[in-house]
């Protein structure tokens, strides 16, 4: 099917239908590839536009050199007037408060009207309603009865991203002594921090072993099915990385160890060789974290009894009183 053709089929729907045609296509509900702003629309009597994108940056807060801005809406007016229509202008306005000027009104919309232009799309702003061109739609942000020093800063530029989502995957940076003991048959458990009641198990798809020399990690990729599972690209999550060790050791709460500026790590330990209990401060040398725990690698007795709670304030040979052992 040629292209006007199929936008000549396409224009009967509106765009709800059209979103709810590329769920059905993609097999789920989506949390991206449309807009989430609101919009107002300048005649919402018109029937839907559609045609090829013409993409382009605009900011408004910024005086501008009369002769520069006077190339650049040139070059921009011979960007849309390429081949290829009809032809819908896409507009970002790149300021950190877009729509203080209007870019939209009467001039404009007569005059990409005339190269071919069907309506625009942008989160800046319009003027002129009643002025318009009255067969072109204006898809905007807001309302400002200014120009202000409204500008054109690039033209061509992508100004949104369409990701295949049926492939997404979740990157780790993992301790570089670990490489050689995590295989095709390791698992990781990953919570995703938007949904935190929902505990997934993925394999490891790549090991990359380029390491980052200055955190001594290395990248693990894992992949899930994420086909009953609302992801998308950007979303953080956490994992804790199943492994075999074949070794045991002691490990404490991560709330015993105490750190201090020049570089000691200790623990407050529990001294029970006497009738009331005192306790002492103990250096030691840790290892990997996980769970909430902290291995400690040198130091530290398997049968030691460790404070978890109130031990900032804790001075050598303090006695305490033990309220419950965990």
């Amino acid at each position: 099917m040629k292209a006007q053709e199929l936008f000549t089929h396409l224009r009967q729907f509106d765009t709800p239908t059209i979103c709810n045609a590329l769920e059905v296509a993609s097999g789920s509900r989506e949390m991206s590839g449309f807009t989430q702003q609101t919009l107002i629309a300048a005649s919402p009597g018109l029937p839907a536009i559609i045609g090829f994108a013409r993409t382009s940056t605009i900011r408004c807060t910024t005086p501008y050199d009369a002769d520069q801005r006077r190339s650049k809406q040139l070059s921009y007016y011979e960007y849309i007037a390429q081949p290829d229509q009809p032809s819908i202008a896409v507009v970002q306005d790149i300021d950190e408060r877009p729509g203080l000027g209007a870019f939209w009104g009467e001039v404009n919309t007569h005059v990409h009207f005339g190269l071919g232009c069907v309506g625009t799309l942008t989160n800046g702003s319009m003027r002129d309603l009643d002025a318009m061109h009255p067969d072109f739609q204006c898809l905007a942000g807001s309302l400002s009865p200014s120009h202000a020093w409204v500008q054109v800063v690039e033209t061509g530029k992508p100004v949104l991203t369409l990701v295949a989502m049926d492939e997404l995957r979740i990157d780790f940076q993992v301790p570089q002594e670990l490489y050689t003991q995590i295989n095709d048959d390791s698992q990781i458990n990953i919570t995703l921090d938007a949904l935190p009641g929902k505990k997934l198990t993925g394999n490891i798809d790549a090991l990359v072993p380029v390491s980052d020399p200055s955190a001594r990690t290395f990248l693990v990729r894992s992949k899930l099915d994420n086909s009953n599972i609302n992801m998308a690209p950007g979303m953080s999550a956490q994992g804790m990385l199943r492994l075999n060790t074949g070794k045991s050791g002691v490990v404490v709460s991560r709330d015993a160890i105490m750190r201090y500026p020049d570089g000691r790590v200790t623990v407050w330990v529990i001294k029970l060789d006497s009738e009331i209990p005192k306790v002492s401060e103990q250096r030691v040398k840790v290892g990997h974290s996980f769970n909430g725990k902290v291995s400690i690698v040198k130091g530290l007795q398997a049968d030691a009894i460790v404070v978890v709670e109130g031990n900032e304030a804790l001075k050598e040979g303090q006695t305490v009183q033990i309220h419950s052992q965990k």
